[in-house]
């Protein structure tokens, strides 16, 4: 799973108007109490950041990213966006059956710059009901910028997807104690 992005800067305010600010789905807080009358997504959602030349202005929080955007039946869409760091991360959905759809690509500011669908054989229909954590496994991807000339060129590359189901539950109810009592169930989106 590999994407690249090079395009001038008028592309990239072109694309901003066309997108505008779209956001990825809030994360579910540490210490958040569970809706009885929603469903949960967990798993590990971690970049890793390689730029190639040095900064001309301060990163501070900010960083060029990737997500998962799944469309429901609810006609909902949800966008699990990756972090730069290994910890467990929880949305909340509606209950619905969702499919994972896309690939979006985050800027610094958290502007979708680009998105490509999903792989086939990951655009399965998956029934998520209320009262449940559902893991979708444990992702590590790679950014990589690389200036040319004018442009910014932007490497995304999944590197691994791994099934730690156990461990990675585990870490949810105790990082996420609301969570803790919650039944989970394994849907790996990488067979």
């Amino acid at each position: 799973m590999y994407a690249s992005h090079v395009g001038p800067s008028l592309f990239l305010c072109v694309v901003s108007m066309l997108f505008g600010c779209a956001e990825s789905t809030s994360r579910t807080g540490h210490y958040e109490q569970p809706d009885p009358n929603a469903a949960y997504l967990y798993g590990r959602f971690s970049i890793d950041q390689r730029i190639d030349a040095p900064r001309t202005t301060p990163r501070l929080d900010r960083y060029e990213t990737m997500g998962f955007t799944f469309k429901c039946s609810s006609g909902e869409l949800y966008t699990v966006r990756f972090s730069n760091d290994t910890r467990p991360q929880v949305i909340q959905i509606t209950p619905s059956t969702c499919s994972l759809v896309e690939f979006v690509y985050f800027d610094a500011n958290g502007v979708i710059r680009s998105s490509k669908p999903a792989p086939a054989n990951l655009m399965q229909n998956v029934a998520f009901g209320a009262a449940k954590a559902y893991y979708l496994g444990d992702f590590f991807a790679t950014v990589m910028q690389t200036p040319v000339g004018y442009m910014t060129r932007w490497d995304f590359k999944i590197n691994r997807a791994k099934n730690d189901y156990e461990a990675t539950t585990v870490d949810m109810r105790a990082a996420f104690p609301g969570l803790s009592a919650m039944p989970t169930e394994n849907r790996m989106l990488v067979k």
